[in-house]
């Protein structure tokens, strides 16, 4: 199908409505409130064009082989070859919205990565997982549980946990997998007994009594109320080793998904933070992109099946209380460069799934050359008059509102694209 034939489609489906083509999604919970987040992150910067934002005949953008699909308002490029895409938009399309034209003005992965997770380039900003961790997590040991290595905590810091590499987080609670002490010590333990807590709380509380005036204001205080929360909940880890002793050593997306769902369900956690396998920086063989979009649906596959039978705290399953976000940190440019590789782009696509999440639907658009157009935040359509161009603290704010978090306080100035909302 040709650009004019699927824009003619795309017209008819239009007038039918596209309410009558697809189920509408269906609010999560009974109060409507999603109660996790999981961000997904694929590394390198992938090409929009291979699924997110076709441009099928444009001659300013080298586009790959494939099929359309109708995904409601608008189109995904599908292909035999990535059998993964297309079974996971018939099995949870109808909680997916895919966001087009975000701006993340870098070409730097560093800087992009920040910029996409927080919404700001100030690098003591903490990520949008982390803000609704810190919100929502105040009955978890550990409201933001990074197990793919690539969090930014920014100054929430202490209400992050890292599983690390091998996750050597059973180390520290499991005295049977604690590394062996020194030689000539007997020091074993990582975690405080109930009276070593109890003074330390007591030491650091009269030091700050004591510095009164410089302790009790501003950077001060906060990081004293920092390190006695960490110290809080380390003491509220402890109750948590049997599901630690039950977690295996596994690195691959599934075992990370397995870890972090079970980790929401047993309440050590209410965010999370996975990385996929696979790196999409293309700079040269770009058609690469096609194995590596097929495994990305594959893990989410796996991800989204573990949420959808596992039960919920207050739904019937943890994939009706839990928003999953998609993302890169860029895109990749439109056209292919001499080694038939793509670079750096700053306009990028992302999913937001699940609770609460208008589905079958694409927001936001770019020009033929993969351009930014104007968003209508309120629609989620492009506009010629008015609108933004979206920045990924728009969708931020979106999430933050989604889960009953007030997002002026956290991404002042940037108003929510609630065309994302059920």
């Amino acid at each position: 199908m040709n650009r004019r034939q699927f824009l003619t489609v795309l017209g008819a489906a239009g007038a039918v409505g596209s309410s009558s083509l697809f189920p509408s999604a269906a609010r999560a919970n009974g109060d409507g409130v999603a109660k996790h987040l999981i961000i997904v992150f694929a590394s390198g910067g992938w090409d929009t064009t291979y699924l997110f934002d076709p441009k099928p005949d444009s001659p300013l953008v080298d586009t790959p082989s494939g099929d359309w699909r109708l995904f409601g308002n608008s189109g995904l490029w599908v292909s035999d070859s990535r059998p993964n895409v297309s079974q996971f938009l018939d099995a949870y399309g109808s909680v997916t919205s895919v966001v087009n034209s975000i701006n993340v003005p870098s070409v730097a992965h560093a800087s992009c990565t920040h910029r996409m997770l927080t919404g700001s380039r100030d690098a003591s900003r903490p990520d949008v997982a982390a803000i609704i961790g810190h919100e929502l997590g105040s009955d978890t040991p550990m409201p933001y549980l990074d197990i793919g290595g690539n969090a930014r905590p920014g100054v929430l810091g202490s209400d992050m946990g890292y599983m690390g590499d091998n996750n050597q987080l059973r180390g520290l609670l499991l005295e049977a997998e604690a590394p062996t002490p020194p030689r000539g010590t007997d020091w074993h333990r990582y975690f405080a007994t109930d009276d070593e807590y109890d003074r330390v709380e007591a030491y650091v509380q009269s030091r700050a009594a004591r510095a009164a005036g410089r302790g009790d204001l501003g950077e001060n205080a906060r990081r004293l109320e920092s390190f006695q929360s960490g110290l809080r909940r380390s003491h509220q880890l402890r109750d948590f080793e049997t599901f630690f002793s039950n977690v295996g050593r596994g690195r691959t997306f599934e075992d990370q998904a397995r870890v972090g769902v079970e980790a929401l369900q047993a309440g050590v956690s209410r965010t999370l933070f996975l990385s996929l396998d696979g790196d999409f920086d293309t700079h040269t063989d770009n058609a690469e992109q096609n194995e590596l979009f097929d495994s990305v649906f594959g893990s989410l596959l796996a991800l989204f099946d573990k949420l959808a039978t596992t039960p919920g705290h207050t739904a019937a399953n943890m994939l009706d209380e839990t928003i999953v976000l998609l993302a890169s940190e860029m895109g990749r440019t439109p056209l292919l460069n001499g080694q038939q590789g793509k670079d750096h782009w700053p306009i990028t696509s992302c999913m937001v799934m699940g609770a609460g999440i208008r589905g079958n639907q694409v927001v936001g658009g770019t020009d033929e050359g993969l351009g930014a157009l104007n968003t209508d935040l309120d629609t989620g359509e492009t506009v010629d008059t008015g609108g933004v161009v979206l920045q990924p603290e728009h969708i931020h704010s979106a999430l933050l509102e989604l889960l009953g978090i007030d997002p002026e306080p956290w991404f002042p100035g940037a108003p929510a694209l609630r065309g994302l909302h059920a």
